[in-house]
């Protein structure tokens, strides 16, 4: 391992710039394996607003001092995270990682009651890239992983976040050239009424197909692409514009559902996106998840208004995932709620999940909101949801998402089978 920094009073840790500048140096000169880390404060922002700027600024000076003496070329790469380059092995890398973790949690203890904890992400070379650029690319996605299994802990750039990588920056570079060359398309999943006995309506589905002719459902590239402000925006302009045609196509006999992205519909063009591709809503219905509105709720009830003046429906979708399900449908102009899979799940079981679905259906009545329930694959789950008094469904013992043409010849003939 490199040696540690030996000064009474340490200089001041090099910058991100600084930092990949001498880290590409070590890496040129040297044939010998590295091994790149970054260490970034958990929930800082939090503290900061809490605790005051100037408790923070003292937690990150404490640091700053701490790690000047590891081992290892150090440097601040970002307001509260900070980089690493080390030659180690693997288990000396697993022993750094829980000794560095445990040091800033015990460290910064005297200077705030709360507790204080960071994450690491590490990445190796030669194994992992070359290039000190793309080493830092994969430390950071390293830290993400870290981050999103729960903080204060370390993983490294390996297996499964590799290729969740490698999927995501695919994604990136040809999500935007598939909805130009129109490999983007909408399957279309009947929803019925169980009253009329007829579809009266379908949720659009998307898929991207591959070269190859297979389809790539959304679970493959939705996560990248609903972080990506361009790519989400795109698709949602196709959606609108892919439902315009499809109500066109259908007259007065069905209503078409589109999720909308939450990065779209707080985007600041996003009613003239609409305007441009579907200025008139009618049959059209927009489908936010619990999670779109968090960001501002405030413009998110100005812009669904604005939609509904203009004839669209709009559809609170997951109901039941989020923590804010009530708070949304008392604040969101809203005309359907779509009930989660769950429910139906754990009503057969669980009294209280019964309970909540009825209390439901009160608040839907009340307020004059479709409620429909989703993922009804099965007979049993069908028959649970009519002796709640459901009337609309959606899920596989109906039908499963149909390409364009076979929704229009089947739809007319769905409901008319015996439903049990």
């Amino acid at each position: 391992m490199l040696s540690p920094v030996s000064s009474a009073a340490p200089a001041p840790l090099p910058t991100r710039c600084l930092f990949k500048l001498q880290g590409q140096a070590l890496l040129e000169n040297s044939p010998l394996p590295w091994i790149l880390g970054i260490l970034d404060m958990d929930d800082f922002r939090e503290i900061n607003e809490l605790e005051g700027p100037s408790v923070g600024d003292a937690i990150l000076q404490t640091l700053t001092e701490v790690l000047s003496h590891k081992q290892g070329l150090w440097a601040r790469t970002g307001g509260d995270s900070f980089g690493l380059l080390i030659q180690a092995s693997a288990e000396e890398i697993e022993t750094l990682s829980a000794d560095l973790l445990e040091q800033v949690r015990t460290t910064v203890k005297a200077l705030t009651p709360r507790p204080v904890t960071a994450s690491l992400g590490w990445a190796s070379r030669p194994v992992d890239a070359l290039a000190f650029e793309d080493l830092f690319l994969c430390a950071e996605t390293a830290l993400l992983s870290a981050k999103a299994s729960g903080k204060a802990t370390a993983r490294t750039y390996t297996g499964a976040i590799a290729q969740k990588a490698l999927r995501s920056r695919e994604v990136r570079q040809n999500f935007a050239l598939a909805i130009a060359s129109g490999d983007i398309r909408f399957f279309l999943q009947p929803q019925g009424n169980l009253r009329t006995h007829k579809v009266d309506g379908a949720e659009m589905l998307v898929r991207w197909r591959m070269p190859d002719g297979r389809l790539r459902f959304p679970g493959k590239f939705m996560p990248t692409v609903e972080e990506n402000t361009p790519l989400i925006r795109g698709l949602g302009v196709l959606g609108l514009q892919e439902a315009s045609r499809l109500r066109a196509k259908a007259g007065q006999s069905y209503r078409f559902s589109l999720n909308i992205g939450a990065r779209h519909l707080l985007h600041p063009d996003f009613l003239s996106d609409v305007a441009g591709c579907c200025p008139d809503g009618t049959g059209i219905t927009l489908e936010i998840t619990e999670s779109a509105p968090l960001v501002d709720v405030r413009r998110a009830e100005r812009v669904l208004t604005e939609l509904r003046t203009r004839g669209f429906w709009i559809s609170l979708d997951d109901f039941g995932t989020g923590f804010s399900s009530l708070q949304h449908v008392a604040q969101l102009p809203l005309d359907e709620i779509k009930l989660d899979r769950a429910f139906l799940q754990n009503i057969r079981q669980s009294a209280r999940s019964r309970a909540v679905v009825s209390a439901i259906q009160t608040l839907a009545w009340e307020a004059d909101i479709s409620l429909i329930a989703e993922g009804v694959s099965s007979h049993h789950a069908l028959k649970r949801w009519e002796a709640l008094r459901g009337e609309r469904i959606q899920g596989f013992h109906l039908a499963p998402d149909l390409p364009e043409e076979a929704f229009f010849t089947w739809a007319p003939w769905l409901m008319r089978a015996p439903q049990g």
